[in-house]
């Protein structure tokens, strides 16, 4: 039976997707996985080339953020962006893999900042 929170977690995968060029909301199926590489088919959303999905503390959709993250289970912070940002960066490589038996299409890659003050 798949239940709330599978959806949640299968809308974030789909959304990494779109964001990594994967897929898009303008055309069907799988959109790109090697080969040539059309911008063009990406006019509803737009990707970073870079393939980078930036983390920001700015405001997006409130509601949306509020339903997604209620749908997260497990020690997640408090706060909906706080719970959606720590399910990318602690549980959603665990998911895919598990989801993609062993053999991922996305890859983790983490980077740490050392900010040095004067």
């Amino acid at each position: 039976m798949i239940t709330r929170e599978d959806v949640v977690k299968n809308f974030l995968s789909y959304f990494v997707g779109c964001a990594m060029g994967g897929y898009s909301l303008d055309e069907e199926g799988f959109v790109y996985a090697g080969g040539d590489f059309h911008l063009s088919k990406y006019r509803s959303f737009k990707i970073d080339t870079y393939g980078i999905i930036p983390m920001t503390d700015e405001e997006y959709l409130n509601e949306n953020f509020d339903f997604i993250a209620s749908e997260l289970k497990g020690k997640y912070s408090d706060t909906s962006r706080e719970r959606i940002r720590n399910y990318f960066l602690n549980a959603f490589y665990k998911d895919h893999l598990k989801m993609y038996k062993k053999l991922p299409i996305y890859w983790q890659y983490d980077i740490q900042y050392a900010f040095l003050s004067k």
